[in-house]
Order: C-alpha cells, then structure tokens, then sequence
C-alpha cells in the first residue's frame, strides 16, 4: 500500500494478503471495459499480495500487468505467487512510491483501497494517475469517501492511537468473534489500519480535480465493507478523454 512518509516505514514492513474474492470481482469488473481491446497493460497499483492483477491475467492470456506497491515483503509475494499461478512472464512487479515511479502508459488502473493513503497533493496525483493512463484507458477504484459516518471512523481512530497495546488485544478478541472466517494473521495485518486516517476522502474538489485532468467519471456505486471499523467506500469509474 502507499503511504506518507510518516507511516511509510510502517507500510514497508507489512506484508498485506489481498482478499481472493474482491480479487475476482475487481479483476472481472474491469476487464469488462477493455473486453474489444488486444493485448492491454493493467497497473494494479498498491497490490498487496497481487490478488487483482493475478486473476485478471488468469482471465486474459494475452493481458500483461503491472504490480505496484510499497511493501518488499509484498512485491516478494506478488512474485511468488504469479509464478505459482504460471502468469509470472507477464506480470512486472515494482517497490516503489508511485508518483516517483514511472512505467505507463497503461489501459486499466486497478486500485482497491489505496488513492487515499498516497502521499501527494490532489492535484500530483490525479496528475500522475491521468499521465499513466492511455488515450480511453480506465481507472477503477475503491475509494472512502466523505460522509458523517466516516467522519466518526476518523474520531475513532485518532483515540486509537493513543490506546495503550492492551486494545490491540481486545481488538483482536472482537474481530475473532465478529469475523470467524478470518485467519488471526489475517486480522492482525489490518490492525495497523485502525491508526491510520486517510490522506483524502472522496470529494466534490476531488471529483472536480480529476475532471480537470481530463478524467471523467462514468460510474460510481457502492461498494461494500467486511467490517464497521472499515471507511465506507465506493467503486468509482474514470475515462481518459
């Protein structure tokens, strides 16, 4: 995941396993709108273990993708587990910041709960998404975005941090209890998002920065949360002009 620079030694250290089944959904959703185009590039930025760019290319033979992320102990995975898959010819996974990296252009950006944590201003990085997409590429994303019950999220989480280890614990306890179908490392990896406030929220500027930038937005729905700690997201649609 991206972050700034004040939790970047966080991020770098973490190794975040992505979700198989929003993998899927994200992966299918957004090869549906390149479905006539041969042989287009993905950026599955902020990827985590690669889950999105993994099952597009297994969806895709002649697709080629990109993995970006923060984490070496994710960039790693993602490399591992896209040669287990045997789609790791075609996929070229990088540890970088993302507004310093370069690597467009590229038809489909996918990016699952990141654009708010990347450490830029509004306008460097709607700059750097519109740069690195194609002439009619797309950009799917899951983003949170600004409503009173994120703003709640946000009281919570600045009283998080400065909660004694002990709510680490009781956390824990909790999330066992409410989500038994996760694994304990799997619950502990999101621990570490219970002190963390977004660096934007989804906006009428933003929305408006983006249009500047010649990215229209053609679809937005809402897109569902596996926990009441998580901010409210939606799945949002741009198009390159």
């Amino acid at each position: 995941m991206m972050a700034s620079n004040s939790r970047h030694s966080v991020y770098s250290t973490l190794h975040f396993e992505s979700r198989g089944d929003i993998a899927e959904i994200l992966s299918t959703y957004a090869l549906s709108f390149v479905s006539s185009m041969p042989r287009p590039r993905l950026l599955d930025l902020g990827c985590g273990s690669g889950a999105v760019s993994i099952a597009a290319l297994s969806k895709r033979d002649d697709l080629n993708a990109a993995a970006l992320d923060i984490s070496p102990a994710n960039v790693a995975s993602v490399r591992a587990a896209a040669d287990k898959a045997g789609v790791g010819h075609r996929l070229v996974a990088h540890c970088s910041d993302y507004v310093a990296w370069r690597g467009g252009p590229f038809d489909l950006i996918v990016s699952d709960g990141v654009l708010h944590l990347i450490d830029a201003s509004d306008a460097q990085l709607v700059q750097r998404l519109a740069a690195d997409l194609a002439p009619s590429g797309y950009l799917i994303a899951t983003m949170p975005f600004e409503c009173w019950a994120n703003s709640v999220r946000t009281l919570l989480r600045r009283t998080w941090r400065v909660l004694p280890p002990v709510a680490d614990r009781l956390a824990m306890i909790a999330g066992k209890r409410l989500h038994p179908e996760f694994s304990s490392e799997f619950l502990a990896e999101r621990l570490v998002y219970l002190r963390i406030e977004p660096l934007r929220l989804l906006n009428d500027q933003l929305l408006a920065d983006f249009e500047r930038h010649g990215l229209q937005l053609i679809e937005q729905a809402p897109w569902p949360s596996p926990s009441i700690a998580k901010y409210d997201h939606k799945l949002l649609v741009w198009k390159k002009r």
